[in-house]
């Protein structure tokens, strides 16, 4: 059994395999657990007929974050797909669907302020609604590149990306970004849980800016994106 520490909760979890120990590593604590997860055959058995040409520690990982994830909804916590970094000690978040760029965008981040800048986690970071306030946490699913570490920083702003020949941004209307948000999430199946996940989320929305920004691969989309994010300006 090994206890994980994600999001400042403790989840026991007995994994089948050994790739999840090395994958999990730098979360296991000696703290005793506060949620217990759980990975049934079935649970398995059904991932496995989504992709059966994926390895079975795969399957494994994919039913451990998504049992976690659900858990987290009864601590106000989820997850959404982006990329996130700390910079200054606050997170900045970059969603859109795979392969629009936000890694890409992450990295020239990393490039021009070097050692003020870290990745929490650049694919499925988790945020908890703590005290009023979205804090950001890296998780061990950290994309192909595994970049990811277990910290933590409140959330400063959010951008949805889009690649574009120019660089422009621009703050998003309300009645937009719910539905955008809940496409990078995981969803619960149950109604209670799903409305729980409906009301963080706009909570979400009527607290922490959210931009559309339209960028080119250049040092001057970075400065454009964190000059607006960090102002808070429209």
């Amino acid at each position: 059994m090994s206890n994980l520490r994600i999001a400042d909760l403790v989840f026991s979890f007995t994994p089948r395999f050994d790739e999840l120990n090395t994958l999990c590593r730098a979360y296991q604590c000696d703290a005793p657990a506060q949620v217990i997860i759980t990975v049934s055959d079935a649970m398995l058995a059904a991932e496995q007929q989504k992709d059966p040409q994926l390895p079975p520690a795969l399957h494994e990982s994919n039913c451990l974050q998504r049992q976690i994830c659900r858990a987290l909804l009864d601590y106000d916590g989820f997850l959404l797909h982006a990329s996130a970094l700390a910079l200054d000690e606050e997170a900045y978040l970059f969603t859109a669907p795979s392969g629009t760029g936000k890694s890409t965008h992450a990295a020239l981040w990393r490039q021009r302020f070097a050692e003020r800048v870290s990745m929490l986690n650049d694919d499925k970071p988790v945020l908890r609604l703590q005290n009023g306030r979205f804090v950001v946490y890296g998780t061990p699913w950290g994309g192909k590149h595994q970049l990811q570490s277990n910290d933590k920083a409140p959330l400063r702003a959010v951008s949805l990306l889009r690649q574009s020949s120019q660089n422009s941004i621009r703050r998003l209307e309300q009645s937009r970004l719910l539905p955008m948000l809940l496409n990078q999430t995981l969803r619960p199946s149950e109604t209670q849980a799903m409305q729980h996940l409906l009301d963080l989320l706009q909570y979400f929305t009527d607290t922490i800016p959210i931009y559309e920004l339209n960028c080119t691969i250049s040092a001057e989309a970075v400065e454009l994106a964190y000059g607006t994010m960090k102002g808070g300006s429209a």
